[in-house]
């Protein structure tokens, strides 16, 4: 389900969604709210870390028996992850047995900064944000919507204790710690645009009674690698989640991230992930990264307060909501609270306004819950269609 806007010729896209008779419009402020990736592989001492898909148990034997360590063993595709040579790894893509290999390619978080506020910021009725009143959260929650039972992974640097924050779980796939705490403010921020309580104090996120898990595939210099986000999408199949937010990109497509995203949605979860940040003043080009180029994903390009499409924000056909980011307050580290602007920080808003929807509607499917979403949005004409409020 994919927009027809973003490139010169073709219509951008602004997204009004009616949520229990009200609109619900999405809006997101991070700077720097999306990683990219370097599309040079890592290698070190002529070994390589990849990604084997195998056909069958020989398949899978041989990938172990020709690697020198077995980084993972994936539960919901016929995969596993193992550091080999490079005379191992062409003796695996000629086995039969074997489906394909592929090497890992490192992302990293581009431009992830924010301007910290005051430990003590208070927000009256936790709506007065501007993203907040510009998607009338608010509406949804007075009829007793708020996300509650819906679980959503953020994929992403960790999440870290905050009072404004309820963290249900957890798993980090990173190589240098077991926690899933945040060490980097990235994932604390896109945590509460998506979920953050509504207690009188603060903020509060799309969908305040939702069930957040923190999925730390990111380190805390904003570095990751195919390996790990592969390994956290793994995680969040089989551990059910409704929804998966991913606020990380790359500009090199991946047959494997390819392969689990499909999973995920074939699984029943919606998959939202940031358009990227690569846009241009013009609005020009197919500039959308991975994973939110992929038909299985949510694409979401960001929007200023005027409801115009950010600068920054890419654009292309395979944009599908466009949400807030700019001058977004979130959650942050040491129980601050921070200023960013990005589509990163958009694309936790449409991942809280489908956990919206999922609760409305418990028993509908994913592509049943996409598709109400796009029934009850109104098209905007050049602007699109737009998450915020009329």
């Amino acid at each position: 389900m994919c927009a027809s806007g973003g490139m010169e010729d073709e219509k951008k896209t602004a997204f009004y969604a009616l949520l229990l008779s009200v609109s619900l419009a999405l809006g997101l402020n991070v700077e720097s709210g999306i990683a990219s990736a370097n599309d040079q592989p890592s290698s070190q001492k002529g070994e390589k870390e990849v990604v084997v898909v195998y056909k069958n148990m020989k398949g899978k034997e041989a990938a172990i028996e020709n690697s020198h360590d077995v980084e993972h063993q994936f539960k919901s595709i016929p995969a596993v992850s193992v550091t080999a040579d490079k005379q191992d790894v062409r003796q695996l893509e000629s086995n039969p047995n074997i489906s394909y290999v592929e090497e890992n390619v490192p992302f990293q978080l581009a431009d992830s900064s924010f301007q910290t506020l005051s430990t003590s910021r208070a927000v009256s009725s936790n709506e007065k944000t501007w993203d907040m009143q510009a998607i009338n959260a608010s509406k949804a929650w007075e009829n007793g919507v708020t996300g509650k039972g819906v679980k959503i992974a953020v994929i992403d640097t960790g999440i870290a204790s905050h009072s404004d924050l309820n963290i249900a779980g957890g798993v980090s796939t990173v190589d240098y710690t077991s926690s899933y705490k945040d060490d980097n403010g990235h994932g604390t921020h896109v945590a509460g645009i998506i979920g953050a309580k509504r207690n009188g104090i603060g903020i509060a996120g799309v969908a305040p009674d939702a069930q957040i898990y923190a999925v730390k595939a990111l380190d805390k210099n904003g570095n990751g690698n195919l390996q790990d986000i592969a390994e956290a999408l793994d995680w969040a199949i089989a551990n059910k989640m409704d929804i998966i937010n991913m606020s990380f990109g790359t500009s090199t497509d991946s047959k494997i991230l390819h392969d689990l995203v499909d999973k995920a949605y074939k699984s029943g979860i919606l998959l939202v992930a940031a358009g990227g940040n690569n846009g241009n003043s013009s609005g020009t080009g197919d500039t959308v990264e991975y994973p939110a180029k992929y038909n299985s994903v949510v694409a979401v390009s960001s929007l200023n307060s005027n409801k115009n499409r950010s600068v920054f924000s890419a654009t292309g056909p395979e944009i599908e909501v466009s949400a807030p980011g700019e001058n977004i307050v979130s959650t942050y580290l040491n129980g601050e609270y921070a200023v960013g602007s990005g589509t990163s920080m958009a694309a936790p808003h449409v991942a809280g306004m489908l956990a919206l929807l999922k609760q409305m509607h418990p028993n509908e499917l994913n592509s049943q819950l996409r598709a109400e979403a796009e029934k009850e949005a109104m098209d905007l004409g050049k602007k699109g269609k737009n998450l915020t409020n009329q």
